[in-house]
């Protein structure tokens, strides 16, 4: 990333958290990371859907509830763009 400059957004459902992180551009945001963590309630998932050129990811990972996806999610962001930072986050928010 050129400038580092991202914007992460959430969508926490009761078993799941959903994301994107986005690299902030002039003319639209670059999509760098789309995925989901499924099944915080029993056996977990991480998924990461595949950019152009990249296989897709789904494995186990040991996380009980959507604060400790959260915190997994993060610590992955840090580890895979290390000079990533986050300018906003957003999360989805539903009325009933």
């Amino acid at each position: 990333m050129s400038d580092g400059t991202a914007i992460l957004t959430l969508n926490a459902g009761s078993s799941s958290l959903k994301f994107g992180l986005f690299r902030i551009r002039q003319d639209e945001p670059l999509c760098l990371a789309r995925g989901a963590y499924r099944n915080l309630d029993g056996a977990a998932r991480f998924t990461l859907l595949p950019r152009e050129g990249e296989a897709a990811v789904d494995r186990a990972v040991a996380l009980a509830g959507p604060e400790q996806a959260l915190d997994h999610l993060l610590d992955w962001l840090a580890q895979t763009w290390p000079d990533c930072r986050l300018a906003a986050a957003g999360h989805r928010v539903v009325h009933g």
